[in-house]
C-alpha cells in the first residue's frame, strides 16, 4: 500500500490551496445579493401580496372617505389700501418703504381678522350657538403674497353656513381693519370678492385619497415583500448558493420520479406488514430505490441524466493542475440526496468509460447497496477492521463501475473511520482508479470529518427546498476550520415546490 505520509503531504497542499476560497466564503458570509433576475423572482412570487395589500389600502382609503362627514369651504377676498393725505409724506418720497409699510399693515390685518374678538362678534351678529374657539379654528386668513389681498376661509359641514359666516366676518373686517393704525396715513378695508355658496366638498377627497393610498400601499408591499425574500431562508436559484458560500455550484439536479418499480416495491412491502411474506419483504427493502435512484441508467435521456453529465463534465473535466481523484461527497443533513449523487455520477463517469470506485463510508447507516440492488454483507468494515483485500468484498453494478458497500454494522465506526487503514486504502484506490467517489455521512455526524479530511476534494450537496443558508454557512465554516478542499456545491432538486417533494422517494 501507499506510504499515508506522502498522503498527508498531499492532504496539506489540498488545504493551503483552499485557503482563498475559505477567505472569500467568509466574505461574503452574511452578505445578500438582489440580481434582477431575483428582483424579479421576488415579484413574480409575491405578486399576490403585493395585490391584496395595495387593495386593502386603496378600500381603507375610499371608505375612510366615504364615511367621513362632507366639509365645505366658503371665502372671500378682501383689499386692504393705504390712503395718503398730502404729496408730501414719507410714502411719496419714498415709494419702497411705503409699500413695505404696507405689507406690514395687511399682515396685520390677517392676524386682527383670525382672532378671538372678531368670531366673538360674528357670533353675536348671526346669533350662532357656537364656541369662539371652534370658530376661530375653522376660520382661516392669509395674506396673498407680495399683494394687499386677504384671503379670508370659513369651512363647515352646511355650505349655505360657510358662506354666511365668511361674509360677515368679511363685514367686520372692513370696520375694524381702519382702527389698525392712527397716523395721518388712512387705512381701508374693502370686500373685493363676496363669497359663494360652495358646490364640492374640500374634504374628503375619495379619488384622491385613492390615488395616495395607492402609491403608499405599493411602496409598502413593496418593500415588504423584498423584506420577506431577504429573511426567507431558502434559495431562489443556484447562483445565489454561490453567493452565500463562496464556492462554485458544480451542478443543478432537478428532482425525478420513476413509479413502475416503486409500486410493485411498495406492494411486497404491504405483504411484509401483513405477515404474509417475510422474505419477499426484505428482497424490497434490497431493491427499494433502484429504478428511482439511478435515473442515470433508467432514464438516460431524462433531464436528471443530463444534468448529472453535466456534473461530471463541470467537475472533473475543466483543465486542473492537480485534479481531484479521490472525491468526498457529503451534505448539511439526511434527504438531500447525497448518496442518490454520489450513485449517478458514478454511472456517469463509467459510461464515459472511466474507471470508477464508488466507496460507501456511511457505517451508521448505509444506503448505496440499496440503490443498486446489490448485497451489503461484506464491505468497507472488512477491510478496516477484517483485514480483507479490497478485491475480496467489491461488487461491480455495471462495467467500469466497482462499489464497495459499508458491510455489516460496526459497534465503533469513528474509530475504523479513523484508522490509518483508511487513509491506506484511499491510497491504494487513488493507484487502481482514475476517480474513487466517498459517500461520507453528513456533516452533522462526526465520521464525516474524518472522511472528508482525507479526500482529494469534497462536494458538498445541499438540497434547494430542505437546506437553509444558516445551516449551510455552518457547514462550510466546519469543512474550512478542518482544511477541507470544498470543490463545490451541488443542488438537489431545484424548481420543485417544496409541498411536492415530501411525496418524491429515495431522498437519501
Amino acid at each position: 500500500m501507499q506510504d499515508p505520509s506522502n498522503n498527508s503531504d498531499r492532504r496539506a497542499v489540498l488545504r493551503s490551496s483552499t485557503k482563498g476560497s475559505a477567505t472569500h466564503a467568509e466574505t461574503v458570509e452574511g452578505e445578500r445579493h438582489f440580481s434582477l433576475r431575483d428582483v424579479a423572482q421576488i415579484i413574480r412570487k409575491r405578486l399576490w401580496m403585493i395585490v391584496l395589500v395595495t387593495l386593502v389600502f386603496v378600500g381603507a382609503a375610499i371608505a375612510f372617505s366615504l364615511w367621513q362627514t362632507p366639509v365645505y369651504e366658503a371665502s372671500v377676498k378682501l383689499l386692504v389700501r393705504q390712503e395718503q393725505q398730502t404729496a408730501d409724506q414719507e410714502g411719496v418720497s419714498n415709494p419702497d418703504k411705503g409699500v413695505v409699510a404696507l405689507q406690514q399693515l395687511t399682515q396685520a390685518a390677517v392676524e386682527a381678522i383670525d382672532s378671538r374678538s372678531v368670531a366673538e362678534e360674528t357670533i353675536q351678529r348671526l346669533e350662532l350657538q357656537v364656541d369662539p374657539d371652534k370658530l376661530v379654528q375653522n376660520l382661516s386668513a392669509e395674506q396673498i403674497e407680495s399683494t394687499p389681498f386677504i384671503h379670508v376661509a370659513y369651512k363647515d359641514a352646511d355650505p349655505e353656513k360657510a358662506q354666511e359666516i365668511v361674509n360677515t366676518v368679511g363685514q367686520i373686517s372692513t370696520e375694524r381693519i381702519p382702527q389698525l393704525t392712527t397716523s395721518t396715513t388712512g387705512v381701508t378695508a374693502t370686500i373685493w370678492e363676496d363669497a359663494t355658496i360652495p358646490n364640492t366638498p374640500l374634504s374628503p377627497d375619495p379619488l384622491r385619497n385613492g390615488i395616495l393610498a395607492l402609491a403608499l400601499g405599493l411602496m409598502l408591499s413593496t418593500g415588504l415583500a423584498f423584506v420577506l425574500g431577504y429573511l426567507e431562508d431558502s434559495w431562489r436559484s443556484p447562483d445565489e448558493v454561490e453567493q452565500v458560500s463562496g464556492v462554485p455550484t458544480i451542478g443543478s439536479i432537478p428532482m425525478f420520479e420513476s413509479m413502475k418499480v416503486k409500486e410493485e416495491s411498495d406492494a411486497t412491502k404491504s405483504r411484509m406488514h401483513r405477515g404474509v411474506d417475510s422474505a419477499a419483504s426484505q428482497e424490497a427493502e434490497q431493491r427499494d430505490g433502484v429504478p428511482d435512484a439511478l435515473v442515470a441508467t433508467q432514464e438516460p435521456d431524462s433531464v436528471a441524466s443530463e444534468a448529472y453529465r453535466m456534473l461530471r463534465t463541470n467537475l472533473f473535466y475543466p483543465p486542473r493542475d492537480s485534479p481531484p481523484k479521490v472525491i468526498v461527497v457529503t451534505s448539511t443533513g439526511r434527504g438531500e440526496g447525497k448518496t442518490t449523487t454520489v450513485a449517478n455520477l458514478g454511472v456517469t463517469l463509467a459510461q464515459a468509460d472511466r474507471n470508477t470506485l464508488i466507496l460507501d463510508c456511511g457505517l451508521r447507516s448505509p444506503a448505496l447497496h440499496r440503490i443498486f440492488g446489490l448485497e451489503n454483507t461484506k464491505g468497507l468494515v472488512d477491510i478496516l477492521a477484517g483485514g480483507q483485500k479490497p478485491q475480496e468484498v467489491w461488487q461491480e453494478p455495471i462495467p467500469r463501475l466497482k462499489m464497495i458497500s459499508a458491510g455489516p454494522s460496526p459497534p465503533n465506526p469513528a474509530d475504523l473511520l479513523s484508522s490509518r487503514h483508511l487513509v491506506e486504502l484511499l491510497g491504494e484506490m487513488r493507484q487502481e482508479f482514475e476517480y474513487v467517489l466517498v459517500d461520507a455521512p453528513p456533516v452533522g455526524v462526526s465520521d464525516s470529518f474524518v472522511v472528508a479530511a482525507n479526500g482529494d476534494g469534497v462536494l458538498l450537496v445541499i438540497h434547494s427546498q430542505l437546506t437553509s443558508k444558516a445551516s449551510l454557512r455552518q457547514v462550510l465554516g466546519k469543512l474550512h476550520s478542518i482544511g477541507a478542499n470544498v470543490l463545490g456545491t451541488v443542488m438537489n432538486g431545484y424548481g420543485v415546490p417544496k409541498d411536492n417533494y415530501s411525496s418524491l422517494p429515495y431522498k437519501t
